[in-house]
């Protein structure tokens, strides 16, 4: 298993395990594809019932789809919370591209999950 897959399977278990975020997130349900720009690697996290289902090697596109793009070093700093990932798009270090309103659901994790 890759270092981002690990971390984002704790990313995972983090989301999943808090309630004020099960409330924030009910009722969306966009996969959130994550590729790493340095590599081959991609991943995609479903979303569903105010989780993250689960995560799946490779990109599964839908309707309703969230990308996130970095290197694999700012990919693992963000999705461990050592890194502020509002801060990374502002530098250029990540790009996120989805919908005004995805953007406001991922800047509300963001802050419920790691205080940013």
């Amino acid at each position: 298993m890759t270092a981002i897959k690990h971390q984002l399977q704790a990313f995972q278990e983090k989301l999943n395990a808090n309630q004020q975020i099960g409330k924030l997130i009910n009722n969306w349900s966009p996969n959130i594809i994550i590729k790493a720009l340095n590599s081959d690697e991609q991943y995609t996290m479903f979303v569903a019932d105010g989780k993250i289902s689960h995560i799946e090697n490779g990109l599964f596109e839908s309707a309703h789809e969230i990308t996130i793009e970095g290197d694999s070093d700012i990919l693992l700093k963000v999705f461990s919370g050592t890194t502020n990932p509002a801060e990374a798009v502002l530098d250029g270090e990540l790009f996120v591209y989805g919908g005004d309103q995805d953007q406001i659901k991922l800047d509300a994790l963001t802050l419920v999950i790691w205080g940013m």
